[in-house]
């Protein structure tokens, strides 16, 4: 059997983690100096509105990519793990050293190089091919044909929060919001999975 894992980036709600086999990693969020796990998207959204600052989150480390996939070898499972893109945490390189640690062939590891809805459509068709039987040879090889044709976009209705994190000085925000322009989220580089924001009305 291959037991596939996650992370909580891909948007895997509980009930379809608990229906699909998938076991949900979860990434610790901090507002305001507290830290939360496997907070709800409601709840999640709900402090972003309020909290005067953007939340941080930390990354997956090696210690517990080990312990999860060690937790399955040992029950006799090949194990599968989609990690968040490498171009935005440094969660996959954790992913990778924990792999290259334990040294089994019944380990596979995948880069998702995308996040959100994206990542959601990968880890469903994983999840997918596993339940058609898949070997862990064909399903890795699989997913790395898909994650190629992924490509996300995504439209920014306030700016605020690119300008919170950054990513949009408040001039340009002042502009954007003036004109009523919608910044347009995107991929560049499939190796990097930078983001670009391209200005359009």
């Amino acid at each position: 059997m291959i037991k596939l894992i996650t992370d909580g980036a891909a948007d895997i709600t509980a009930e379809e983690s608990k229906a699909l086999g998938i076991e949900i990693i979860p990434i610790k969020v901090t507002f305001d100096g507290t830290e939360y796990e496997n907070m709800p998207n409601a709840e999640f959204y709900r402090k972003l509105k309020a909290s005067k600052k953007l939340p941080t989150t930390s990354l997956i480390n090696e210690a517990t990519y080990k312990e999860y996939i060690e937790k399955h070898l040992a029950h006799g499972d090949s194990v599968f793990v989609m990690c968040l893109s490498s171009g935005l945490s440094g969660s996959f390189g954790c992913l990778k050293a924990a792999a290259e640690e334990i040294n089994s062939e019944n380990v596979a590891i995948c880069d998702s190089e995308t996040v959100a809805f994206g990542y959601r459509i990968l880890v469903m068709e994983a999840a997918k091919e596993i339940a058609r039987g898949a070997t862990l040879e064909s399903l890795a090889a699989t997913i790395e044909t898909l994650k190629t044709k992924v490509r996300l976009f995504a439209v920014i209705d306030k700016v605020n929060y690119l300008i919170k994190g950054g990513r949009l000085s408040m001039a340009a925000g002042v502009a954007v919001t003036a004109l009523n322009i919608k910044p347009v989220v995107t991929e560049i580089g499939r190796a990097s999975c930078r983001e670009r924001v391209c200005l359009s009305v």
